[in-house]
């Protein structure tokens, strides 16, 4: 009201100096006039002055808004109903990895990765539907096909004035916080797996080592104190048994001796340049006097130039176990077969018996040290538990894979890879 009251006044003013000028006019009212223009003049130029003062200090709160925006440690995006974005600070272009100008006017979607897609569509239906500030957590792609996780926070405004709707979103590339979580589930999981070990470990010192020094003590007492009054047959009985229970000692702690090695973060294998054909014959040779008092078919198909790329005393190891395994389990007249195929990249190792098989509830025992599962063979003799542990352990060693195939009741077939050799044959 008071600026409409002076501006009637300012236009009345007006009014009688126009009128005054239609007369004619005496010195003093000229320079009545003069002075009253350079009045106005002065007004103007100080109202233009304030005017720039104020459009500069417009301009450098727009500059230091759009530096607080461009550079703020967080991605900020707005995109309308459509997806299409509309602004995106500095640090939003780096996290999706496109430049500033290639990213206005494209879908904010087309980034999202399609195993979040329809998580984003229903995030933004609620956002409309709610009105309310939602938070999701989605996968996105940049332009060179890398994923990144990302936590999106985001506000929908309208425009009643033009009819639309615009989304405003914050952004926290969460990609490096996803590694270290899974870095510290895996060293918990690896921890788990570790303490685990060493409750088999010291079970097994514990139980299965202590029983055959039990059994050596209790027999070798019994002959000490009743050799004169046993006939020689049950002494030889009792020697057998000796011997048995002492070569099942050693051959469990060697095993657990090997197993421990492994452990060993410095422990590497020294791989070179193997022919397999006589590497597996010797293995067999150390089993054919038990395939023989089972009256066992113990056969053999390798190549005569078929080499590999391993650590000699780990495939020997494997083998042994492996060919051990299938003599120990497989009944009298059955069979066993070691044979190998060269692919590409690697030397298909399969050895396979007629026996006894492999209860499927069983198979996801075989390789776990951290479950106990041991079965006696089909003469009733017994293993450490640690074999088939070692075998997967010393193919892993060596860049392979080991699988087994069981059907309960009618045999077993174990596969295992190595790398190829790149030997050529002589």
């Amino acid at each position: 009201m008071e600026d409409l009251n002076k501006y009637k006044e300012i236009h009345q003013k007006a009014e009688e100096i126009a009128k005054h000028l239609r007369e004619k006019q005496s010195h003093s009212e000229n320079e009545m006039l003069l002075y009253e223009r350079n009045v106005y003049k002065i007004e103007s130029e100080l109202l233009y002055e304030e005017l720039l003062n104020a459009e500069e200090s417009l301009e450098l709160t727009k500059e230091k808004y759009i530096e607080l925006f461009n550079y703020a440690p967080i991605g900020y995006i707005t995109f309308d109903e459509n997806y299409v974005i509309q602004e995106a600070n500095l640090t939003m272009t780096e996290i999706i990895g496109e430049k500033p100008e290639d990213l206005i006017q494209r879908r904010f979607s087309t980034f999202v990765d399609s195993e979040s897609q329809n998580l984003f569509y229903s995030y933004v239906e609620n956002l409309k539907k709610t009105k309310l500030k939602q938070t999701c957590e989605l996968k996105i792609k940049r332009k060179n096909n890398e994923i990144r996780y990302i936590k999106m926070d985001s506000s929908i405004f309208y425009f009643k004035l033009h009819n639309s709707l615009l989304i405003l979103s914050c952004i926290i590339d969460t990609t490096e916080s996803k590694k270290n979580k899974k870095i510290i589930e895996e060293s918990e999981n690896k921890f788990k797996e570790l303490s685990s070990t060493k409750d088999k470990f010291f079970s097994i010192i514990a139980h299965d080592l202590k029983n055959p020094f039990y059994q050596l003590m209790g027999l070798s007492e019994l002959l000490v104190n009743n050799f004169s009054s046993y006939d020689i047959s049950k002494i030889e009985n009792y020697i057998k048994m000796i011997h048995e229970t002492s070569k099942r000692g050693y051959n469990l702690l060697e095993n657990l001796l090997q197993w421990a090695k492994t452990q060993s973060e410095n422990f590497k294998p020294n791989p070179k340049d193997i022919l397999l054909k006589p590497l597996a014959i010797d293995s067999i040779n150390l089993v054919i006097g038990n395939s023989v008092s089972k009256n066992i078919n113990l056969s053999y198909d390798i190549p005569v130039d078929c080499y590999v790329f391993a650590d000699q005393n780990m495939l020997e190891i494997i083998l042994h176990n492996l060919i051990s395994n299938a003599v120990k389990f497989t009944g009298r007249g059955g069979s066993v077969s070691v044979s190998a195929k060269k692919e590409k990249n690697y030397v298909e190792i399969c050895v396979e018996d007629t026996g006894i098989g492999i209860r499927e509830t069983d198979l996801g025992k075989l390789f776990r040290i951290d479950v106990s599962h041991t079965t006696p063979g089909t003469d009733k003799e017994k293993g450490t538990g640690l074999g088939l542990i070692l075998c997967k352990e010393f193919v892993e060693k060596n860049g392979g894979t080991i699988t087994v195939k069981s059907i309960y009741g009618q045999g077993s077939s174990f596969n295992f890879t190595l790398p190829v050799s790149m030997c050529q044959t002589v």
